[in-house]
């Protein structure tokens, strides 16, 4: 089988470049998503050792977003809980869901967590990401945590949040991955998906 494109593959994205991701596609699209993948894992690992700015990891998710398959059903929902009136994090989140392959639904902004729960019942969505601004956010976490548990659906899904550091809150939250970053919690999403 010829792989012609392995090679370039990595520089496509590490210069985050759209159009040249896209004129790949169709060609070995398994053994290109596998590559595709590697990269990302392998400039993650840079990234959260500091090797690489987040930018870079930025660019290569927007060119790596052209393989995502539009056609599969959502399996996560990203949100700004409620009271997180900016899109940044969100933007950020489904960018690198899409750069993974991993199919979500953007919620949008100031998500109440009966939103979360009704995305999840209504699509049996099996993630839920919580985007928050500030340690003043992590509040609405926790209700959409109790909610779930309250619905008997808690173990429906894993819960993630991301956007902020919780610091010493970390050991009192209920999300089922020990990251922060959205790297690293698409990262994860991905290998729980995989599973």
């Amino acid at each position: 089988m010829d792989n012609h494109w392995a090679g370039g593959l990595e520089a496509i994205m590490m210069r985050g470049d759209r159009e040249a991701a896209a004129a790949l596609v169709g060609d070995c699209m398994p053994q290109l998503i596998r590559e595709k993948n590697r990269v990302l894992r392998a400039l993650t690992q840079r990234y959260r050792e500091g090797s690489i700015p987040f930018c870079q990891l930025t660019a290569a998710c927007q060119s790596a977003a052209v393989f995502c398959d539009d056609t599969l059903l959502p399996v996560a929902c990203c949100g700004a809980v409620a009271g997180n009136t900016s899109p940044t994090g969100c933007n950020f989140m489904m960018m690198f869901l899409r750069g993974w392959g991993l199919p979500a639904m953007d919620l949008g902004t100031n998500v109440q967590p009966e939103a979360f729960l009704s995305a999840i019942r209504q699509q049996n969505l099996r993630f839920a990401v919580c985007v928050a601004f500030s340690e003043a956010d992590i509040p609405a976490v926790l209700r959409l945590h109790d909610l779930a548990v309250a619905e008997g659906m808690r173990d429906r899904f894993s819960l993630l949040m991301t956007g902020v550091n919780p610091g010493s809150l970390r050991a009192g939250l209920p999300t089922d991955c020990p990251e922060h970053s959205a790297a690293a919690v698409a990262e994860w999403m991905v290998d729980a998906w995989q599973r």
